[in-house]
């Protein structure tokens, strides 16, 4: 049987549409009373669609559409998570003064429309095409694979995280998507909510010092167990079918989301068993190895 030249890009269209799908549902159902609450500390939910709205014209189509032709000046390179916070919000203080929310959504639309138009002819070849990528470890020319899987699960982690601020209970994909969200499509990318990234606040030289290692087991439909080792190059991360570890903090996909983006603090997750780790001692540890990111630190360039 001759396999389609299509099987990979077809299969990321659909990620696209089923998470479009998910967040077009998820907003349905804010009045104009959610559309103004907190959505962390800096922004309110209004603001969600249109920081998705230039991500994926400026981070995903036109980089895509344009290739090796995009203009010097829009190969951006955000080096650390100052700049990456300046960019952003230099692209909100371009948005026209009491904008409606309204008109934001329309802009999110216009640029999934995009993202559909430069897709449309893709093959599975195409997808190695050139495409800018403006962001901190990857960035520099990469793939139209690179763009896209970033685009999936850009839109998925700010989804996940809106959908748990709000108070809908459960994730509004399928396992299949969730599980591929989770452990990375391409684990490089820095996307803040995939497994790998846990990493990012915690210390791997003293997790060495002290040769510990734990591991994440996100309970429930499209979870899985992940195993996190130190090595002479930082932390390794993997799936794995059983943990060989000092603790293993167990957790929904909601309480996981709660933790990573500090809506409730993990004392009072595991307090109200929400999260249940293997061992009470072990755990202290953990609890040792976390530091604040340096902000200003380059993240340096892969090859």
């Amino acid at each position: 049987m001759v396999k389609s030249g299509n099987m990979i890009m077809n299969g990321i269209r659909s990620s696209l549409e089923e998470l479009w799908s998910a967040l077009d549902s998820l907003f349905e159902e804010m009045s104009p009373a959610d559309w103004q609450r907190p959505h962390g500390p800096d922004w309110i939910f209004a603001d969600l669609p249109y920081h998705l709205s230039y991500i994926d014209r400026y981070c995903v189509a036109r980089p895509i559409e344009l290739g090796e032709a995009l203009p010097a000046a829009e190969q951006v390179q955000l080096r650390s998570l100052n700049e990456l916070n300046a960019w952003n919000q230099g692209k909100f203080a371009a948005r026209p003064a009491g904008q409606k929310v309204e008109r934001s959504l329309e802009q999110m639309y216009e640029s999934w429309e995009y993202v559909r138009k430069v897709t449309a002819a893709l093959t599975d070849a195409d997808l190695a095409n050139p495409a800018w990528f403006p962001l901190l470890n990857m960035r520099g020319f990469r793939s139209a694979q690179v763009a896209l899987a970033f685009c999936a699960g850009h839109t998925w982690q700010h989804m996940e995280e809106a959908r748990v601020r709000h108070g809908h209970a459960g994730t509004l994909v399928g396992p299949e998507l969730t599980h591929a969200m989770l452990n990375g499509t391409i684990p490089e990318i820095p996307l803040y909510l995939i497994i790998p990234t846990t990493t990012l606040f915690l210390d791997a030289g003293r997790a060495k010092e002290l040769d510990f290692s734990f591991a994440l087991n996100i309970t429930g439909p499209g979870g899985g167990l992940w195993d996190f080792h130190t090595s002479d190059t930082g932390w390794q991360v993997g799936e794995v079918e059983s943990a060989d570890t000092d603790l293993v903090l167990s957790m929904d996909l909601d309480t996981y989301i709660k933790m990573r983006y500090f809506i409730r603090d993990m004392p009072s997750l595991i307090e109200s068993s929400d999260i249940k780790a293997s061992e009470d001692r072990a755990l202290t540890v953990y609890s040792q190895l976390f530091v604040v990111p340096d902000f200003d630190f380059i993240f340096p360039q892969m090859s």
